[in-house]
């Protein structure tokens, strides 16, 4: 049986389905140009600064990548550092 707080997730996990499977591939692509996971050794300022310059991108109409994507990932990085 799930408690109350794992069905949100679950429930949260299905309504985002689609964002969190663009959030993965970022992500998984990122581990193969950074293999050592060196992103949690990076201040929380510069996740946010690299959130900002893919978010700007993305409002100038640059195409050349996910920008949306790569800012919601930098995002969640720097909120996980916040969190530990």
């Amino acid at each position: 049986m799930l408690t109350d707080f794992e069905a949100a997730i679950f429930a949260s996990c299905y309504l985002l389905r689609k964002a969190l499977c663009r959030i993965v591939a970022v992500m998984d692509r990122g581990r193969l140009t950074h293999p050592s996971d060196d992103w949690q050794a990076r201040p929380v300022a510069e996740h946010l600064a690299h959130a900002r310059a893919h978010l700007e991108a993305l409002a100038a109409g640059d195409n050349n990548e996910d920008h949306l994507a790569h800012a919601v990932c930098r995002l969640l990085m720097a909120l996980e550092l916040q969190e530990r």
